[in-house]
């Protein structure tokens, strides 16, 4: 009986460890990608505060080659910007303030969707005189098709 146990115990504790390759997620580098979808989360600011640089929301887009590139808002929806890439040179986008999502558990139309014709980084930057922050996006190409996040 007790050897039983012991053997039921080993395997349990295996398969929390051990994952079949079948189940396993296809794993992508991500060094760029084609197409990118991302929001600007809340940021609480000072009422004082004032954007540093171009716009208190930006986009940065790099790419290792020259590359068309479409910023797109309301949703992916509306064209909001065209230009082409310079080789390893970051092109700064500046994002209206009115795509920052401010209210919390409503859905709206903010959301940014970025499309080009070659591999490029997109990163999301908030700046403000006295706080910020910045996220690297993650293409499409890398998400997956199961994947949680964690909102506040």
């Amino acid at each position: 009986m007790r050897s039983r146990l012991t053997l039921v115990l080993v395997n349990a504790l295996l398969g929390l460890f051990w994952v079949a390759p079948s189940s396993a997620q296809e794993k992508v580098e991500i060094l760029g990608g084609r197409e990118y979808w991302l929001g600007f989360p809340h940021s609480w600011i000072y009422p004082t505060e004032t954007a540093r640089g171009i716009s208190a929301l930006q986009l940065w887009v790099a790419s290792r080659e020259a590359a068309r590139v479409r910023v797109y808002t309301n949703g992916g929806q509306m064209l909001y910007q065209e230009f082409t890439t310079q080789p390893k040179k970051t092109f700064v986008v500046a994002i209206p303030m009115d795509h920052m999502n401010i209210d919390p558990g409503v859905a709206a139309d903010k959301g940014i969707r970025v499309v080009a014709d070659k591999p490029i980084v997109v990163t999301g930057y908030v700046s403000f005189t006295i706080s910020g922050e910045a996220f690297m996006c993650i293409p499409v190409e890398a998400l997956g098709k199961r994947y949680f996040t964690l909102n506040m």
